[in-house]
């Protein structure tokens, strides 16, 4: 491999390239974060710099390890039954949270019913098999023995979108008793892992549901990124000048979007978009408000995130 090529794709900026975002929202189905960095390097190398490897030896080698011991054991039969439950609990999980979502998001415009105690106990409910089976999803895409403390194995889950669901749902969880369409993050996540696992549902219509989610893939993440990334921060913002929620909830929200930024190619097409559409209206608009508006947006605007 040329190092020169290497660390020309180590520091590539992905998020500001039209031709890669163009490339990669063309890719059907949509690939996993596993997958995602070979199509990187195949487009790479296709447009940007020819010497650099599609794969390394050192991960195929790990890779082959990995296989080894997976499927190396005697008891393999043993593993493959275990390995089985865990998905089917965890899409039992999930489906029941895919659910009450939609229960708890009827309910949240029936303030009588919302502030119950039947509500706040399916609020619970809800969380819980959510946590459930994104634990279980997680723990089933990590390499066996898990290391908590290695740098590959948190390379790995941060890649994972039901990491960041996990941790939305957790951060916010607080929101979830008075504003339930929060549950769009981590539900989108839920879909898209039942319909990867659809062979365990064994249902027609289910299935067909879940194909159909899967063949407009790119426009679900795309819905729910700008949910996430615009109409949350704006929800949580009036929220805090009503004086409803603390302002606590604001940097818990910039935090998360921060962490998730980088390996969210969605968020980032959110943000670029509404800051393009911002600016053009507020040129077109320059003479009819105030000056300062436009300086604060621009210093505001310049904040990395």
């Amino acid at each position: 491999m040329s190092e020169e090529a290497q660390r020309e794709f180590n520091g590539f900026n992905w998020s500001e390239n039209h031709s890669w975002q163009q490339y990669y929202s063309n890719l059907y189905p949509t690939p996993t974060s596993t997958q995602l960095e070979y199509f990187k390097r195949k487009w790479f190398k296709k447009n940007i710099n020819s010497k650099l490897e599609l794969d390394t030896s050192s991960e195929s080698k790990n890779n082959s390890k990995y296989d080894q011991h997976k499927f190396g054991s005697s008891n393999n039969g043993q593993r493959v039954t275990v390995n089985k439950r865990h998905k089917q609990l965890m899409v039992f999980s999930l489906s029941i949270s895919l659910l009450l979502s939609i229960v708890l998001s009827i309910l949240g415009f029936l303030p009588l019913i919302r502030s119950n105690s039947f509500a706040n106990r399916l609020v619970k409910l809800c969380n819980l098999t959510f946590i459930i089976g994104f634990g279980i999803h997680l723990y089933e895409i990590s390499r066996k023995p898990i290391q908590f403390f290695t740098i590959e194995f948190w390379q790995r889950i941060l890649a994972e979108d039901s990491f960041h669901s996990l941790l939305s749902l957790i951060s916010y969880y607080g929101l979830t008793f008075s504003f339930p369409m929060i549950y769009i993050i981590p539900s989108v996540t839920a879909i898209f892992i039942i319909a990867n696992n659809q062979q365990i549902l064994n249902n027609k219509k289910l299935n067909t549901f879940f194909t159909i989610a899967n063949q407009n893939r790119n426009i679900i993440y795309e819905r729910r990124a700008f949910f996430e990334a615009i109409g949350l921060g704006l929800y949580l913002t009036l929220s805090i000048i009503t004086k409803r929620i603390s302002i606590f909830y604001l940097s818990l929200y910039w935090a998360l979007i921060r962490t998730k930024y980088p390996f969210d190619l969605y968020i980032q097409y959110a943000y670029r978009t509404t800051n393009n559409k911002i600016n053009y209206y507020l040129n077109i608009y320059s003479n009819y408000i105030p000056s300062f508006i436009p300086r604060v947006y621009k210093m505001v605007s310049q904040v990395r995130i």
